[in-house]
């Protein structure tokens, strides 16, 4: 009769094996000394939804980015944004990173593990603040669609957008137009949405 341990070892490799590559390649993956690395969340393993507000002269809004997986992903650190027009081409935006708001109140407590380490768990969100000014470019085609390049794997993921928004006012004709984009940071336990 063969060990228990074996036996569970062989069961993990058969089901494993028998899965579908996308939703194999998302488990945790063990590490030569036995701790267990959970790996960095690629586009597939997201759904990201963006929305814009308006305020004085310039827009504001976040990327929110969902774990549509069965298993955890790592996202954290800096993502690239960029603002897509109704024809595909993106706009002449500086990208401007800024920190995330765990790193903005270092005071008001302490930040979850979870955060630290960047672990998003299936059906839980993340999200990174945006503040988009000064646009003194050409009118532009609808609809605005945010594309990220995500940390950790350089993949693109469009946004779904949830609002529809035109551009900021031009301030300042002599400046560029700038995209502060914040670090990303989890979302509070409660923010868990349907696996889909």
């Amino acid at each position: 009769m063969r060990p228990p341990v074996v036996l569970a070892l062989g069961l993990v490799a058969t089901v494993i094996g028998s899965m579908p590559v996308g939703l194999a390649s998302v488990l945790p993956t063990p590490s030569r000394n036995g701790v267990t690395v959970v790996p960095a969340c690629s586009a597939s393993n997201l759904r990201a939804e963006a929305e814009w507000v308006g305020a004085a002269t310039h827009l504001y809004g976040d990327v929110t980015f969902a774990n549509r997986s069965m298993a955890s992903c790592v996202l954290q650190g800096q993502p690239t944004v960029r603002i897509i027009d109704g024809l595909g081409h993106p706009l002449p935006v500086r990208d401007m990173p800024v920190v995330g708001s765990w790193e903005q109140r270092p005071l008001r407590g302490v930040a979850p593990d979870d955060w630290r380490r960047g672990v998003l768990r299936p059906g839980r969100r993340a999200f990174a603040a945006l503040e988009w000014s000064n646009w003194c470019g050409h009118a532009v085609r609808a609809p605005l669609t945010p594309s990220v390049i995500l940390p950790g794997t350089g993949q693109e993921l469009r946004a779904r957008m949830l609002s529809r928004i035109g551009t900021p006012e031009c301030v300042v004709p002599s400046k560029p137009s700038v995209l502060q984009v914040s670090t990303i940071d989890l979302a509070p336990a409660t923010g868990v949405l349907p696996l889909l």
